[in-house]
């Protein structure tokens, strides 16, 4: 999908899927947006989304880039965000 439509079409897919769950589940509130992120000196794409369940607030980053025929993903989740960058700077890309 990616590599026939681009980076832009994919997020827009996923923020598409991220607001159906939104509605779905009555959140009181959310937001969407695309992000970057450096990892081992190079930047990746992402998208972020923050919302509010039932009272308590929540969200996830999932980082999505093209390496030959694969396709990257990382997923953060809100438990993790404090400690993010710290453990992306611990990746190291095999060459």
């Amino acid at each position: 999908f990616i590599r026939e439509n681009g980076e832009d079409a994919y997020f827009q897919l996923l923020q598409k899927n991220y607001e159906r769950w939104a509605v779905q589940y009555q959140c009181e509130e959310y937001s969407i947006g695309r992000i970057e992120r450096s990892v081992d000196g190079r930047t990746l794409p992402g998208i972020r989304f923050d919302y509010v369940s039932g009272g308590v607030s929540s969200g996830d980053e999932i980082l999505i880039w093209l390496e030959d025929d694969h396709m990257g993903i990382i997923n953060i989740s809100n438990f993790m965000f404090d400690n993010v960058q710290d453990t992306l700077d611990l990746i190291r890309w095999m060459e």
